[in-house]
């Protein structure tokens, strides 16, 4: 029942974004989630979109995707960009900055409050490749991105020089709070298993995981560091029987 995003790979003319909107309002009907509009800014109002929650979107259609005419970053396209729930977008250098400036803020210390200054609206999504999110991650700590997604959504996908399709591990992109990370389905390696293990046996299946407190940062108390200052738990198992396993 929690709402399906579809995420469009957007390379398509003015023209056929203007028939892709036709489309999927056509096809998809009143499951299709239309952001609340604010006409004066031409834009999503933010303020009634902060107030959707995956429960109050049980059943629908999120489309997340960049918007505009194609033809340059401040060309808007109203009969696609009303379509976009989840408008795609990069980090600014602006973003980039703020966040080195947290992260230098906090570096000399164990932990400390993170403050920042400005804040995109809820629903664009970062999107980046998860060489790039782990670059991020490096530079500005693990505590700092995560306080960072504790606010805003990110999406990381697979490099395209991964020519094999292989996955990349899901887990420290997770760890740094980043809400969705790409899986090339058609290969089943380790991190795609990681990925259904923790999606299929969670939350009924539903694709939906809420976050451990440590990922939400409401205490707004973080490290910098990655966070491993919390106790490790060893598991043990006993392997009882196999079958059908893979060959290594």
């Amino acid at each position: 029942d929690y709402p399906v995003i579809i995420s469009i790979e957007q390379h398509c003319s003015t023209a056929q974004r203007v028939k892709q909107a036709e489309v999927l309002t056509r096809v998809l009907g009143e499951s299709l989630l239309l952001p609340p509009w604010d006409e004066d800014q031409g834009d999503i109002d933010a303020d009634a979109m902060g107030s959707i929650s995956p429960w109050s979107a049980r059943g629908r259609i999120l489309i997340k995707s960049t918007r505009g005419s194609g033809r340059g970053p401040q060309d808007p396209l109203p009969e696609y960009d009303r379509c976009i729930a989840l408008p795609t977008v990069k980090l600014t250098r602006h973003e980039k900055d703020e966040l080195q400036r947290v992260s230098d803020d906090v570096g000399g210390a164990d932990s400390g409050t993170m403050t920042f200054r400005d804040s995109r609206p809820l629903s664009h999504v970062s999107s980046m490749t998860a060489s790039e999110a782990l670059r991020l991650r490096n530079v500005v700590g693990e505590g700092v991105l995560r306080q960072w997604n504790s606010r805003c959504l990110s999406r990381a996908y697979p490099e395209g020089t991964r020519i094999t399709s292989a996955n990349v591990d899901p887990l420290p992109l997770w760890l740094s709070g980043v809400q969705m990370v790409a899986m090339n389905y058609q290969t089943a390696d380790r991190a795609l298993l990681v990925n259904e293990g923790l999606f299929h046996s969670y939350n009924g299946g539903c694709g939906y995981v809420l976050k451990p407190p440590a990922l939400l940062c409401s205490s707004h108390n973080v490290s910098k560091s990655s966070g491993r200052e919390h106790l490790c738990r060893r598991l043990r198992l006993r392997i009882c029987c196999g079958h059908r396993l893979p060959r290594p």
